[in-house]
């Protein structure tokens, strides 16, 4: 199996590994506007609440998890019951330790033409269930109110490996239909393009912004979402600052950039994007969130969300890619000091929790 085609069979593996975890908890119907600060992206899902309450109680709560479409079912209805049970665990544990989802809508590969109206009515179906008036909520009251207020529109749509062949028209017209269902189950959802990242197989992601952009779909996302992976905390830095002058150019600074996956793993130095050790790994992730933190105005910078949740070796064959994680693969899955890193920026953190949700763009 390639290497495309083994990333791709990883991320479904998200939406079935699904620990369903019983607890008690009053509802909270904090105001909607803000969504939090910092996350985890937990690929495949595999948090219990314990690790979720570690994980809030370092304010560590918005959890980016994928919600994939699957061609050979339909939506015109709502939810299929096997998938919206599915969905209904994942955000039933998150939401129960107070965090909120950050949801990556994905299909198993570009929707073709006449599948996109399918894609519509799957969006539609999620914000229906999910959004601020979603049935999910109406059925669960006892749970936390984190309904999901804002969708990524796909996982790296500029690179091959999740999105072939790459194509801004094509992935112009995801977006568009995406947004109509979207919008049409919460007339305030938010948008959000991306996560866009820089290779060498597909279209960087200033260029890919740009095209998208510059092909008439510079109203259809209320925010962009990178993966500057750099070696360095501040080669991270500079690509989200060319990110910024794409939108800056394009007379977008009302467009928030959301950074949806950034890490370093820990390994050999034939890696990319790999420090020696924890220690070193740890510093990146400080240093990256102090920078962040000192451009957010600026920049217009919304939630920064750390891959991984756990290490993943031999799930895909890309060595840098599996070795990211907050926590080790050990059978105690035990923290690395990245994790707790987050305790050492806890400053940062308790005086910025949440960021203000993108403006809804028309």
């Amino acid at each position: 199996m390639g290497m495309r085609n083994r990333l791709r069979v990883a991320w479904s593996l998200c939406l079935f590994a699904v620990t369903f975890v019983p607890a008690s908890a009053s509802a909270d119907r904090d105001g909607l506007s803000y969504v939090p600060a910092y996350g985890v992206h937990s690929w495949p899902f595999t948090l219990g609440q314990g690790h979720l309450r570690t994980y809030a109680h370092n304010h560590l709560r918005y959890f980016r998890i994928v919600f994939g479409m699957h061609p050979s079912l339909s939506y015109a209805a709502g939810l299929p019951a096997s998938e919206q049970e599915q969905f209904d665990l994942l955000v039933w544990n998150i939401v129960r330790s107070n965090s909120t989802v950050l949801p990556t809508l994905v299909s198993e590969g570009p929707p073709a033409a006449s599948a996109l109206a399918q894609w519509q009515q799957f969006c539609t179906a999620l914000a229906r269930r999910y959004g601020p008036h979603g049935a999910f909520w109406s059925s669960h009251r006892s749970l936390p109110y984190r309904p999901i207020r804002a969708w990524e529109i796909w996982n790296e749509p500029n690179s091959p490996a999740f999105f072939s062949p790459v194509s801004t028209d094509a992935y112009r017209l995801v977006l568009e239909y995406a947004r109509a269902g979207l919008r049409a189950g919460d007339p305030n959802a938010r948008i959000v393009l991306g996560g866009i990242n820089w290779n060498s197989e597909g279209i960087d992601a200033p260029a890919f912004l740009r095209a998208v952009i510059e092909s008439g779909g510079r109203s259809l996302f209320d925010a962009v979402a990178v993966h500057p992976y750099s070696e360095s905390a501040e080669g991270a830095a500079e690509r989200v600052r060319a990110i910024h002058r794409v939108l800056e150019d394009h007379h977008l600074g009302q467009v928030q950039i959301w950074i949806t996956e950034i890490g370093w793993a820990v390994g050999p130095s034939r890696w990319r994007y790999t420090v020696a050790n924890e220690h070193q790994q740890a510093q990146l992730l400080e240093q990256f969130v102090a920078l962040m933190d000192q451009k957010r105005d600026e920049w217009n910078i919304g939630p920064i969300i750390w891959f991984n949740d756990h290490d993943v070796p031999g799930l895909v064959g890309v060595g840098w890619i599996e070795h990211c994680g907050l926590r080790r693969s050990d059978h105690l899955m035990r923290p690395t000091r990245a994790r707790d890193a987050w305790r050492s920026i806890g400053r940062i953190a308790r005086e910025r929790r949440r960021v203000h949700l993108p403006i809804v763009r028309e």
